[in-house]
């Protein structure tokens, strides 16, 4: 899969979900920082923490909430 870039209706970069290993997918922030990833053998999706946050994958969402910071 090739890396996503999430972008505002202005264009402004909220921030990146690119390939990770072992078809994981890690979330960045506009500046870098790792928001956490997704898991696809379990359907789940971890904070930065390492903390469970549920099923699926909520990447985007980590990436919104970042941005609105």
């Amino acid at each position: 899969m090739a890396d996503q870039v999430l972008k505002a209706k202005n264009g402004k970069v909220l921030g990146k979900i690119k390939s990770g290993a072992n078809g994981q997918l890690v979330a960045f922030s506009a500046n870098g920082k790792r928001l956490g990833r997704y898991e696809t053998r379990n359907d789940t999706t971890y904070n930065a923490n390492g903390g469970a946050m549920g099923k699926g994958n909520q990447l985007a969402a980590l990436i919104f909430a970042a941005s609105q910071d």
